[in-house]
């Protein structure tokens, strides 16, 4: 696989503006640690520049992946994300609901973690953060290995 870089998936975009949805193998930040100006000038772009609404990523593993997707969170209404494992999906869980918490006016509808071997403790335990972070505007559910968290 060849790694695109956030800039040039920003090029890209801005040639393709019907473009709805996007399926992400991973992100990359163009310095270990370090997002240039123009990589957070992707979340403004994608809000006001294009139709991506939907964006499913497939490996999130780096810190500054999580940052990106701290970016892209604001902008899209639905996400979705492969995770490794329960501990894996948990962390990317409290980090984007804790940026949602921060960001009223955040426009994410729909969150899907998709978690190997998801069960109904999962479901309880984020239920209990969501009362924890006082977000009473959720509704979690969960379909096979898939949990959901959809805002009313």
């Amino acid at each position: 696989r060849t790694q695109l870089s956030i800039i040039i998936l920003n090029e890209i975009l801005h040639m393709l503006p019907e473009v709805n949805s996007l399926k992400i193998s991973s992100l990359c930040a163009s310095r270990v640690g370090y997002l240039t100006e123009e990589e957070l000038d992707f979340s403004s772009f994608l809000s006001t520049k294009t139709q991506i609404r939907k964006i499913y990523l497939e490996n999130i593993t780096t810190m500054e992946e999580i940052c990106v997707l701290n970016l892209i969170c604001s902008s899209i209404n639905h996400l979705q994300i492969d995770c490794i494992d329960y501990m894996h999906a948990n962390i990317l869980i409290r980090i984007i609901l804790s940026e949602i918490r921060m960001k009223p006016d955040h426009s994410l509808r729909l969150l899907c973690l998709c978690v190997p071997s998801a069960n109904d403790h999962m479901v309880k335990e984020l239920e209990k953060f969501i009362v924890i972070l006082d977000l009473v505007d959720f509704m979690v559910e969960r379909v096979m290995d898939n949990i959901y968290l959809k805002w009313k």
